[in-house]
């Protein structure tokens, strides 16, 4: 990262982006818009497709702030990605889009 000579800013910046904070959350800054527009010319970035998947999921409010995906479902997405995915955008019933950590759960956890 030192090696090219980045900014105190653009480290920080860069530190989000390997974070991987969404670049869409970053791109609200003009300062991380250059960077990400210098990082896509050097080809060190490149625009990917979002993946939509239709799920249908219960509110609880024992789990604030997170999304509970089947275990099998997070592990054929991190097959999908070559990572594992950390967050999932969620639209409500009246579309609003929210953003929330993404947890794999056991598809049925009971006790028999």
């Amino acid at each position: 990262m030192d090696a090219l000579r980045w900014s105190p800013e653009e480290q920080h910046i860069l530190r989000q982006l390997e974070a991987q904070q969404p670049v869409g959350e970053l791109a609200s800054s003009p300062p991380a818009t250059r960077l990400l527009l210098t990082l896509i010319r050097m080809g060190l970035l490149v625009p990917r497709r979002s993946r939509l998947a239709r799920l249908t999921v219960v509110v609880t409010h024992q789990v604030r702030g997170m999304v509970l995906v089947d275990e099998m479902i997070c592990q054929r997405w991190h097959e999908a990605l070559q990572r594992s995915p950390e967050r999932v955008a969620v639209k409500t019933g009246t579309g609003q889009v929210q953003t929330l950590a993404l947890r794999a759960a056991l598809a049925w956890a009971g006790s028999y």
